[in-house]
């Protein structure tokens, strides 16, 4: 788990995402799935992509860009 590699606290990472630390004990125990702008925010706290954390978000950005391309 990347937050433990690192010796943080989930209070660390909740005070640095602006989130709780119930919503990263969520997120480690697969409770919560985080929108696009918290996997952001995770990813560049990191210093990863957000395809690294969730690998459907890879998936979403395909489409979007070919439903972009498409108009």
């Amino acid at each position: 788990m990347l937050r433990k590699e690192r010796n943080w606290t989930q209070s660390f990472v909740a005070s640095r995402v602006g989130c709780s630390n119930v919503m990263i004990s969520e997120l480690e125990t697969g409770l919560y799935k985080p929108a696009n702008p918290m996997l952001i925010s995770f990813s560049n706290l990191f210093c990863i992509t957000v395809t690294e954390i969730d690998p459907d978000t890879e998936i979403y950005l395909k489409e979007l860009d070919y439903d972009l391309h498409q108009k």
